[in-house]
C-alpha cells in the first residue's frame, strides 16, 4: 500500500474502507468540485488524480489528490495523469499548487521530477477521515 509506514496501520486500515466509500458516494453523487482524471489497466481503475481551482485562492490551481495503486507504480500511469491534469489547469490559471505528506518520500521525488519545486510552506493537514499528517507544499508554474 502506497502510506505503508506514514500512518499508524490500525488507523489506515480504517481509512481505506472509508475512502473506497467515500469515492462511491462523490462520483455517484455530485457534485464532486473539481476535475477527476482516472487512469485504468484492463478496466480497472489503478490510480487517478483530482484537481481544479485552490481552496484558498482561485486565482490559482491546485491538484487536491493524486493516487495510482502500487501494482501501476512505474508503469507511466502516475505521469500520464499529472500531465493531463497540468494541460488542463494550463487552461486556466498560471500557477498551481498541492500539498503532500512530508514522509512521502517517494511521491516528493515523483513531484520533483514533474517540475514541481517546494515552496518552503508546510502545514498540518486534517483529512475529511481525522488522519492528520505533517504537509509540506509544492507548486509549478503553468504559464511563464
Amino acid at each position: 500500500m502506497g502510506y505503508a509506514g506514514l500512518f499508524p496501520p490500525a488507523q489506515l486500515s480504517k481509512a481505506v474502507q472509508r475512502r473506497r466509500d467515500m469515492w462511491f458516494v462523490l462520483i455517484n453523487s455530485p457534485p464532486l468540485g473539481g476535475t477527476l482524471f482516472v487512469v485504468e489497466d484492463s478496466g480497472t481503475v489503478v490510480g487517478f488524480i483530482h484537481f481544479g481551482p485552490a481552496e484558498e485562492n482561485d486565482q490559482v490551481g491546485e491538484v487536491y489528490g493524486l493516487y495510482v495503486h502500487p501494482s501501476s507504480w512505474g508503469t507511466g500511469s502516475a505521469h500520464a495523469l499529472m500531465g493531463e491534469a497540468v494541460a488542463s489547469l494550463s487552461g486556466s490559471f498560471n500557477r498551481a499548487v498541492l500539498g503532500t505528506h512530508s514522509g512521502a518520500d517517494r511521491t516528493r521525488r515523483f513531484y520533483t521530477k514533474s517540475e514541481w519545486k517546494t515552496t518552503g510552506k508546510e502545514r498540518t493537514e486534517t483529512l475529511w477521515d481525522s488522519l492528520v499528517y505533517p504537509a509540506v507544499e509544492y507548486e509549478r508554474v503553468l504559464k511563464p
